[in-house]
């Protein structure tokens, strides 16, 4: 038997990796924007709740912005 041989019950097809990355996007933009208090970093609260590196929280908003989920901002305090 090789390694080709075995089919793992979590190989994704093109389809469901899109349709989870879709998913996980627009819930990362629903959990920034929902960030209640302003003085807490949004991108904090998206790295705390899928327990994440804040650089890859990061990314994830980032991903989320380029695809119009989020509003554009100016600065990197991000005043809009």
């Amino acid at each position: 038997m090789t390694r080709s041989d075995l089919v793992s019950p979590w190989s994704l097809t093109p389809q469901v990796a899109a349709a989870l990355e879709f998913l996980l996007t627009t819930q990362v933009a629903q959990v920034y924007r929902d960030t209640p208090d302003r003085r807490e970093n949004p991108t904090q609260a998206v790295a705390i709740r899928w327990d994440a590196a804040h650089s890859t929280a990061a990314k994830w908003v980032m991903r989320a912005r380029a695809e119009g989920y989020l509003e554009a901002v100016d600065g990197k305090d991000g005043q809009r």
